[in-house]
């Protein structure tokens, strides 16, 4: 109820006047940085924190490309060996075939 006795409005409510301003008004950029002033102890160490969480990020990143990588060579290692060696004869017994074209030709 307000003072006269008549019902409030609804979400209206009551309150005592605020005291005057004392000095000219606070621009907006002022207050903003009035609330960053305030709250620079929660800013710095949310700052931190996602400094923290990037960086372990990162490392955590290279370290699993590293394991996947050394486990990709572990994997093909066996792989190129075989190729190698299954290659290895053709490729010998063209260069023999070569050699023995060149010396029927003399």
């Amino acid at each position: 109820m307000s003072g006269d006795g008549a019902p409030a409005p609804l979400g209206h409510v009551d309150r005592a006047p605020s005291p005057p301003a004392s000095g000219p008004p606070r621009s907006r950029l002022a207050r903003s940085l009035g609330g960053l002033r305030e709250h620079a102890p929660s800013l710095t160490l949310l700052a931190l924190g996602l400094g923290a969480s990037f960086v372990a990020f990162f490392l955590l990143l290279s370290r699993a490309e590293d394991r996947e990588a050394a486990a990709f060579n572990a994997d093909a290692a066996p792989l190129v060996a075989n190729l190698r060696s299954a290659f290895e004869l053709p490729l010998e017994v063209l260069t023999a075939t070569a050699t023995l074209f060149e010396a029927s030709r003399e």
